[in-house]
């Protein structure tokens, strides 16, 4: 029991963080539009984002969540 609460307080802040760290890409993109590197940092958030995908595996229905919240 104790060990699933910790599955599921790991997963509530796995998806709070990606949350925050969208929003600040969003933000950041809007104002690096103007420089030309927006596409240069979609890929590189990509290939976080699936790497923080491959440690939480538990978690997929969030990355699904966030993935839709991208889109």
């Amino acid at each position: 029991l104790k060990l699933m609460a910790m599955v599921h307080m790991g997963s509530l802040f796995y998806f709070s963080f990606c949350v925050g760290f969208c929003k600040m890409l969003v933000v950041l993109s809007l104002l690096s539009i103007q420089k030309g590197i927006f596409l240069k940092m979609y890929m590189n958030a990509i290939v976080i984002i699936y790497i923080l995908k491959d440690r939480f595996v538990r978690s997929k229905r969030y990355f699904f969540l966030i993935a839709l919240i991208i889109y």
